[in-house]
């Protein structure tokens, strides 16, 4: 980005940086509210953005994706549809998308972290759409091989897990 600037390599210091996404940010541009964001992503799962044609051929390249493996995916049983988008700006993480808890039960789900470390900010995310899905998806859907165990004793005191309900 520099040399498109004519700056040398370096020239520019942390603090410098900080200086400049914040005035960025200030401006407005690349940005949505997470109400906004939300209304979209109903209206795709929906296939009422735009229409329903487009709104299936969205919703198949965000089913698509394959950045943001550690994000919302990475806790969500694999046979879990999840069409997503992630985002990744100057301190930020975001990940938002569509978690098909059923076929017909699609989730919004949309989170953004600011600040501290990538690896961290992808596990909240990963954690938080976990949960989401958990407390969400009907029980026979339940992966409960991954952490559903976990979940119901600390939330239940310990409470057994149904034995009609088996690993996918």
């Amino acid at each position: 980005m520099l040399e498109l600037v004519g700056e040398p390599s370096g020239s520019l210091s942390g603090a410098d940086w900080d200086r400049a996404f914040r005035e960025y940010y200030r401006l407005g541009y690349n940005t949505a509210s997470m109400e906004s964001t939300a209304l979209l992503l109903e209206r795709l799962a929906t296939r009422t953005l735009v229409n329903p044609e487009a709104s299936r051929q969205m919703l198949e390249l965000m089913l698509g994706t394959q950045t943001g493996s550690q994000r919302i995916v990475a806790k969500i049983p694999a046979a879990v549809d999840v069409a997503h988008k992630t985002g990744t700006q100057y301190l930020r993480i975001c990940d938002l998308g569509i978690i098909y808890v059923e076929p017909e039960h699609p989730v919004i789900f949309a989170a953004c972290t600011k600040g501290g470390a990538r690896a961290r900010a992808e596990e909240v995310i990963a954690v938080v759409a976990r949960k989401t899905y958990e407390l969400l998806a009907p029980e026979v859907l339940m992966d409960v091989g991954e952490s559903m165990t976990s979940t119901m004793a600390e939330t239940e005191g310990g409470a057994e897990l149904r034995p009609d309900l088996k690993p996918h």
